[in-house]
Order: C-alpha cells, then sequence, then structure tokens
C-alpha cells in the first residue's frame, strides 16, 4: 500500500473511532483480529461444504450401483427419476452450503471476537 492509501484509512478509523468513543488503535486491534476470525470461520464452512458434497456424490454413486444391480426390463429407464434425484440432490447441497456459508462466519465472529460483531451491529444499524 501506498502512503497515501494508508493516510486515507488512517483516518477514516479515527473519524469512526470517535464517532464511536473508542481510540482508534483498539479499533485497529479488533479488525486485525477479525482477520483471523474470518479465514478460520471460512476455512470451517468450506470444510462442512466439502463433507456435504462428499456425502452426496457417495450416496448417489451407492444409489446407481443399487440401480445396476437390479434387473429391469428394457422399457424400464428411470430417466426423470434420476433427472429429478440429481437436480434436488444439487439444490440441497447449494441450499446446505449457502446456510453454512452464512452461518459458520457470524457464528465464530461473535464467540471469538465480540466487540467485532457488536461494531457490525451499530454500523448496520446506522445504515
Amino acid at each position: 500500500m501506498n502512503d497515501e492509501t494508508v493516510q486515507k484509512i488512517t483516518t477514516a478509523l479515527e473519524q469512526l473511532a470517535a464517532k464511536l468513543g473508542v481510540a482508534g488503535e483498539h479499533l485497529w486491534e479488533v479488525l486485525v483480529r477479525q482477520v483471523g476470525v474470518t479465514a478460520v470461520a471460512h476455512t470451517i464452512a468450506w470444510l462442512i461444504g466439502a463433507a456435504a458434497c462428499a456425502f452426496v456424490a457417495i450416496h448417489a454413486r451407492s444409489m446407481w450401483k443399487k440401480w445396476d444391480s437390479v434387473e429391469h426390463e428394457k422399457d424400464d429407464e428411470p430417466v426423470a427419476e434420476i433427472f429429478m434425484f440429481i437436480l434436488s440432490t444439487v439444490g440441497v447441497t447449494l441450499l446446505f452450503g449457502a446456510l453454512v456459508g452464512r452461518l459458520v462466519p457470524e457464528v465464530a465472529t461473535a464467540l471469538a471476537n465480540p466487540e467485532y460483531a457488536a461494531l457490525q451491529n451499530v454500523i448496520r444499524m446506522l445504515r
């Protein structure tokens, strides 16, 4: 970062700290601590999402093997059922991923860095 950018950030943080009644140095410490919390929270959310995708893939493969092991008549191809299963599996996985991706960072922030969570709530109320 160049000196001009650092100066702008410092000025903005000092103005925010003056409005909130806290020291700019303390505010900076809270924001820096939050970077680590966010990184850990997003890693956990990613791992949960990857585990969910692996579970879905393993479950889909086992269902496919069961379908192949049963004898079927020539015209008994369940194309619509397979398509709906794949579509619903992808939809549920995406919905679950979005939910986990949103909730895990919020909960981790509230537990690990409550000052930042409080600051975020104040900023939301001021908007």
